[in-house]
């Protein structure tokens, strides 16, 4: 099998982020919340129940952007004639499929349909059902349509187009799934660190994908591996990522629960302390909303009554600090889908990188944004923790950074004609962009935490309108392609 030193790199990138994980856990907790510690109750575990949850989480999030970005670093792959093409007589018959602009911003843009058409339900679906089924339901399906993709592809162009839109509306059960079990396992002075933890595997997916693919995408598994796609080496990519995803997704379907309530092996000192901590911060929320409506008597019902209350659509939609988030999480995703879909072939086309070197270039970015927002939500669940700022001022201070932060560094970036500074500002940019998620991230849980997934749900159906824009409004910007 074909190894190159760049897989190597993203392997050492994962292993770092799992030790980094566990050593960083404990910053912004004392004694009773340290993730690895003894528990007397449970003797076969010495980890806290809602670190296993987070840890797992990350890896499933990992497994998400992998198969939402692998597409970026195949279709440079499918669409180039050179090395990525070489059959057994030595001949290059050229790119195997001949896009258009137009058709490439087809096949970016086809996923965040089904994703936008499938956000707003997922919230209720979670609820329906259970947040974790749901979420394991959307996480097998990508993974089956992502090892059809090759055969797919070449079947016909409509039909991966179709494909696409499916692995979105299986995709868009994720977020707000989690975002209701988070409202489940996480403790109000944990669930910073659980969320910034557990998105990291976000950009760790992306590292995977542009490292790895671009990797497989030049030389598939080798020629000694026995493995033969009619000299094209693409498949490999959604081979690769497909079956790790189907692992992850077992994982996830027989290690975690959907609550405290039902996980066999949590210790009694801990699920008491969430669910303590949970309630408490209902009664608050109570507080807080009763001027705009009496939903949050809903509190107060038995668990089976809560599950079937109707969701509280008019103080959600009246909620000022909720359209302030809702407007928040869009520019940021924005920022974040056409960076996704567009670098790779930025360096191929404009500095006339091999798929290789642009899946490191777009990787790294996203390296330095996860390792800035562990480190930062370390720090900050610190100072929260002995009082120094505020829960409130803290996401003002991250949203404004994770907004102004990229906004500056890519305007800077347009002007740079050097693929060295082009670099740097692309880093800089992802590292302030990192910082959102210790804002508008996860400020659904501060607004309503036992109705986190809906209004999660509402927040991805408006920023998936951001992905569909962000590749047409790119060959809009660009009609001449890397032509002056």
């Amino acid at each position: 099998v074909c190894v190159h030193w760049r897989a190597c790199v993203c392997v050492c990138l994962n292993l770092c982020m799992c030790l980094y994980i566990c050593t960083c856990m404990d910053m912004s907790t004392v004694t009773s919340d340290i993730p690895f510690r003894s528990c007397p109750d449970v003797p076969c575990s010495c980890i806290g129940a809602r670190w296993v949850f987070t840890i797992i989480s990350f890896f499933v999030f990992l497994s998400f952007y992998a198969l939402r970005t692998d597409i970026s670093i195949a279709v440079v792959a499918m669409t180039t004639s050179g090395s990525t093409n070489h059959h057994r007589n030595g001949t290059n018959p050229g790119p195997e499929f001949v896009w258009t602009a137009s058709q490439l911003g087809y096949v970016n843009s086809a996923f965040f349909y089904g994703y936008m058409g499938l956000s707003l339900p997922a919230g209720w679906l979670a609820g329906r059902f259970g947040a974790h089924p749901t979420l394991g339901a959307g996480m097998l399906v990508n993974s089956v349509l992502c090892l059809l993709t090759p055969l797919v592809a070449k079947f016909n162009f409509a039909t991966l187009l179709v494909l696409r839109v499916m692995q979105g509306l299986a995709q868009a059960l994720v977020f707000p799934s989690f975002q209701t079990l988070l409202g489940k396992w996480g403790p109000r002075k944990n669930v910073g660190s659980m969320a910034s933890l557990a998105y990291a595997g976000c950009y760790s997916g992306i590292i995977v994908s542009f490292l790895v693919g671009g990797t497989l995408g030049e030389h598939g598994f080798g020629r000694s591996s026995g493995f033969d796609y009619d000299g094209d080496n693409w498949p490999s990519i959604f081979y690769v990522f497909g079956c790790l995803s189907l692992i992850t997704t077992f994982v996830w379907i027989f290690f975690t629960y959907e609550s405290p309530a039902v996980h066999p092996r949590i210790s009694r000192a801990e699920r008491q302390e969430i669910e303590k901590d949970l309630i408490g911060q209902e009664k608050k929320n109570l507080k807080e909303f009763t001027l705009l409506d009496i939903f949050p008597l809903i509190a107060f019902f038995p668990a089976r009554v809560r599950q079937k209350a109707a969701v509280p659509w008019r103080s959600i939609l009246s909620s000022l600090p909720g359209w302030a988030m809702f407007a928040a999480q869009t520019a940021t995703d924005y920022g974040d889908f056409t960076l996704q879909t567009g670098v790779p072939k930025y360096y191929k086309d404009v500095h006339g990188e091999d798929l290789m070197d642009s899946g490191l270039y777009s990787a790294l970015p996203s390296a330095v944004n996860m390792v800035s927002s562990i480190t930062v939500s370390a720090f900050v669940n610190s100072c929260i923790w002995r009082d120094n700022v505020s829960i409130l001022v803290s996401r003002k201070i991250f949203t404004a950074i994770g907004m102004f932060g990229p906004a500056v560094f890519l305007i800077g970036a347009a002007y740079t004609t050097s693929k060295v500074q082009t670099l740097i500002l692309l880093i800089v940019a992802n590292a302030t962009s990192g910082t959102s998620s210790l804002g508008s991230g996860i400020n659904h849980l501060d607004l309503s935490p036992h109705f986190a997934g809906v209004i999660y749900s509402l927040t991805n159906t408006l920023s998936s309108v951001a992905g569909i824009v962000g590749p047409y409004l790119a060959d809009a910007l660009t009609p001449n392609g890397t032509k002056p």
